[in-house]
């Protein structure tokens, strides 16, 4: 019905090869369109939630198009006064994504570490730009907006935005001209730099004067993105206006972790801010000609083969043992046996999957191979229930359920950047999940709970990200850090035998985590410098609620709330800026 093409490679609608400018710089480059619309043979009138799910991969929300504010326009609407258009409407005296513009998310069939986003734009002659809006941009994982951070592991967002200096009342005067800039939020963005905000860049022109956009105009938007290197601050965000380059980051720090990538198009078109930013009269913006293209594939990438248990293997060893590297070994039902992954391959169970350790001696699952994945196993017994060998670097765990080991899940040392997402480590002797000698590891979205000792524990592994973890109701201490240079966010730990949070070495970033009911300290540092600790909550712990030891130093504090503490809410025994925070039972800091 449309002259529209959603690409993925391997997938069975296949995937087209052109010759076209990759990124808006001088050389052309072999890239294939993985997305196209142009609306040509759509009719005008209104668009509908129907057009939408079969143009753009059905998303799963949108704003303004089962409101009618979305159409298709011909004839001298449209670009080139000919073909079709989309038009989108933003009410007078509206503001937001409630009241005006339309958003939803393509998501792509495929991830990619490099993409190119093309499309053309115009604003009604007249266009009152007031203070300033959205425009559509390219994205990945959960595309935070608003009040959503990016944590570097979660989702970024590449969006655009019309901005001017105007802040005054809405059409008074009405402004006719608009400056552009790039409004991206990813790990690092905004102007405190931890991803909160957006970040507010204006496009420039080779004279270094800002960009203006007028109304009546059609302008063609290219937008490029390169994902950085993990935890360095190397990745590309550059976008040209008409063939002209008016903006070149190339030092962002978009992700912590290599599993996020680019995976989809935000668009996003809306009037911006809050209620001084709304219109002032009915507008209208058009939009056309939306591409999406990425570096082209030479030769297509072998398929994966599907090892079947029980059904065309009888245990999952001699499957792991007939995989060749890029294989999936496919699990069903329960199954008794110790298992070794001594290959790159994907093993993986589904709802109901179940091992049983035979040899309590050994580990349930040994993981002895480098970029292995192992994926919804639920585990019981074992010397350890996932043990990860020395030296098998870039493995991923994920939505694992660990249970009643002598420990959960033990990384070794050498394992460089291991990824435990989204697992369950419960009822060990010991420890539930530990990580030693092991650099740039990544854990996130997990529990560990009623362990025998400690919850979670990063010992000599520099560089970790802890994020949304939940720990609680161990024996021992709910979190030991003792590594330096971790980046923590919104984890809980909670209900613990000792402290909450157990932190040594230095150099940490330590926001927005709570500790509760722990048998001594919320958060301890111990012999620890240089640490931010921002925005955190420490309540009715047997201790202290935020204590810092005799041998700490240099760490700032603020934003913090300490309330309900057996101890005090703030200590502080060594040479710290501890100020600024919030103290709930009047002990002070």
């Amino acid at each position: 019905m449309k002259k529209l093409r959603l690409y993925s490679v391997g997938s069975v609608w296949g995937f087209l090869t052109i010759a076209m400018l990759l990124a808006p710089a001088a050389q052309s480059l072999q890239a294939q369109v993985i997305f196209e619309n142009n609306f040509d043979a759509q009719p005008s009138g209104v668009y509908t939630e129907q057009h939408l799910a079969d143009q753009w991969n059905q998303p799963t929300f949108d704003n303004g198009v089962r409101e009618g504010r979305v159409s298709i326009v011909n004839g001298d609407q449209a670009f080139g006064q000919s073909g079709a258009s989309m038009a989108v409407s933003y009410p007078a005296g509206q503001h937001g994504t409630k009241g005006t513009g339309a958003q939803w998310i393509l998501r792509l069939n495929a991830q990619y570490e490099e993409a190119t986003l093309r499309y053309r734009v115009k604003f009604r002659q007249g266009f009152d730009f007031v203070r300033g809006g959205k425009l559509p941009g390219l994205a990945g994982g959960t595309a935070p907006t608003g009040s959503a951070p990016s944590d570097g592991v979660n989702g970024w967002t590449g969006r655009l935005m019309w901005r001017t200096e105007f802040n005054g009342v809405s059409g008074q005067p009405a402004q006719l001209t608009s400056n552009a800039i790039s409004y991206a939020k990813y790990a690092t963005s905004g102007f405190a730099g931890d991803g909160r905000q957006e970040d507010k860049r204006y496009f420039t022109e080779a004279d270094d004067s800002r960009v203006v956009w007028q109304s009546g105009v059609w302008y063609e938007i290219v937008q490029y993105v390169k994902m950085n290197t993990p935890g360095q601050a190397d990745g590309i965000i550059r976008v040209s206006v008409d063939g002209r380059q008016v903006y070149n980051q190339t030092d962002a720090l978009i992700r912590r972790d290599a599993s996020l990538k680019i995976d989809s198009m935000y668009f996003s078109t809306f009037f911006g801010g809050n209620e001084d930013w709304k219109t002032s009269k009915d507008e209208v913006v058009y939009f056309d000609d939306f591409e999406i293209s990425v570096p082209e594939i030479s030769e297509p990438p072998a398929k994966p083969v599907y090892l079947k248990v029980p059904s065309a293997y009888p245990t999952i060893q001699s499957a792991i043992d007939a995989a060749r590297d890029i294989d999936i070994v496919a699990i069903r039902g329960h199954h008794r046996e110790n298992i070794v992954i001594d290959k790159p391959i994907l093993v993986r169970g589904y709802t109901g999957t179940r091992l049983t350790a035979v040899d309590d001696n050994l580990p349930c699952i040994t993981v002895n191979s480098s970029g292995a994945t192992v994926k919804r196993i639920r585990t019981t017994g074992g010397l350890n229930g996932v043990e990860v060998v020395t030296g098998s670097t870039d493995v991923l765990l994920t939505s694992m359920d660990v249970r009643e080991a002598h420990a959960g899940i033990v990384v070794n040392e050498g394992c460089d950047r291991i990824r435990v997402v989204k697992c369950d480590s419960k009822r060990h002797q010991t420890v539930g999940i530990s990580i030693e000698g092991s650099d740039s590891p990544l854990i996130s979205s997990c529990e560990s709970l009623f362990n025998g000792n400690v919850g979670l524990e990063v010992i000599d592994s520099d560089n970790a990200i802890m994020v949304r973890n939940r720990v609680g109701e161990n024996s021992g201490i709910g979190i030991l850090i003792d590594a330096g240079s971790a980046f923590m966010a919104n984890n809980l730990s909670y209900l613990n035998g000792g402290e909450g949070f157990l932190i040594r070495q230095d150099n940490h970033n330590f926001m927005l985590n709570e500790a509760r009911r722990n048998a001594s300290d919320g958060v301890a540092f111990e012999a620890s410098f240089g640490n931010d600790v921002t925005r955190n909550q420490s309540r009715i712990n047997e201790g202290n609620g935020f204590y810092w030891g005799p041998l700490t130093a240099g760490s700032t504090a603020v934003e913090n709330w300490g309330r309900i503490n057996v101890g005090l809410d703030f200590l502080d025994d060594g040479d710290n800026n501890v100020s600024g925070n919030r103290s709930g039972d009047g002990t002070g800091e």
